[in-house]
């Protein structure tokens, strides 16, 4: 499984709802969450840490609803690192073991206010383990 798949999987699994897309979201989707890997940073070679970038861009009909999907993600995001000092163990999906994932911005409107929809973008670190 891939590491998108890992993370739309995870996020399903503490409740997100709406339809969730990997590298591409649908002309006609309107309530929804796209995730994207872009660039990360360097691996920590000694460490054993890969370095994922996570774009995860939320959909909705108003900037309100938007914005409260991208906070609720931002908050489900946040429990994976909680989940090695609550359990003594890293988040495997699959083989990829989750170590840690950190919001990089805030969360901001990213497309033109005269859209037939509102988009709010935020990017994130994946700290993950071989």
């Amino acid at each position: 499984m891939s590491v998108m798949k890992g993370v739309k999987t995870y996020l399903i699994s503490k409740g997100v709802s709406v339809p969730v897309f990997i590298d591409n979201i649908p002309e006609g989707e309107t309530e929804c969450i796209g995730l994207y890997r872009y660039w990360g940073q360097s691996s920590l070679n000694k460490a054993g840490i890969e370095r994922v970038g996570l774009q995860v861009r939320c959909r909705s009909e108003s900037y309100e609803e938007a914005i409260a999907t991208a906070k609720f993600i931002c908050s489900i995001l946040w429990e994976i690192g909680d989940d090695i000092n609550k359990n003594g163990d890293v988040l495997d999906i699959d083989g990829i073991k989750y170590l840690w994932a950190y919001p990089k911005q805030n969360a901001y409107q990213s497309n033109k206010e005269n859209s037939k929809f509102v988009e709010v973008l935020q990017s994130y670190g994946l700290n993950l383990l071989p």
